[in-house]
């Protein structure tokens, strides 16, 4: 059935906002940053039915060192609609290298980045992955969508030494957009 799902540090009261709204039969996939409760653990709710999660780690905060968050107005960096960061749409089992690192302001040292990546006119039901453009494709979707939707999710994704991330459609045609949103730096 139709539910949310809400995530809050372990220990705590739990907030009264959603962090995923799956329809039945829907996989959807969404970027939580959360701080960690009690013995480093999250809490996550179920309002309705039932449901198998996927959780993934794709990084952390900690109080000192680290990355530095430098927040961007949202700026558009590919478009395969109109061929803004790359010619053409993205095709099954296809991986579109982008450079962010040195475009719309961030700087080519960026470790990291935030976007809002969006899939849009897809052909089938896919899904898309983002990682770095010198890591291993790891197969964890980003991104899934149906046939003819726009969906988009905000990612936080490591950049290559180079500046630039790949990301990979499963099957079908999609259109991909991207905007980022800011970036990290040492």
């Amino acid at each position: 059935t139709g539910t949310y799902e809400t995530v809050w540090p372990a220990g705590q009261n739990q907030p009264l906002a959603s962090a995923l709204n799956p329809n039945t039969g829907q996989t959807v996939a969404n970027l939580v940053s959360v701080p960690v409760g009690a013995n480093n653990q999250v809490s996550i709710y179920n309002a309705n039915g039932t449901v198998d999660l996927i959780v993934d780690l794709v990084g952390y905060y900690t109080a000192s060192g680290g990355d530095y968050f430098q927040p961007l107005s949202p700026t558009r960096i590919l478009d395969t609609r109109n061929g803004t960061g790359s010619p053409s749409t993205l095709g099954q089992n296809s991986t579109l290298t982008l450079q962010v690192g040195g475009a719309a302001g961030i700087p080519v040292g960026a470790t990291a980045a935030a976007m809002n990546l969006t899939a849009a006119g897809a052909t089938q039901a896919s899904y898309l992955a983002e990682f770095p453009a010198t890591s291993p494709n790891t197969g964890t979707s980003t991104l899934n969508f149906l046939p003819g939707s726009v969906v988009s999710n905000l990612v936080d994704t490591g950049l290559s030494p180079a500046g630039q991330i790949d990301i990979y459609n499963k099957s079908g045609q999609v259109d991909v957009i991207g905007d980022v949103m800011g970036w990290y730096i040492p």
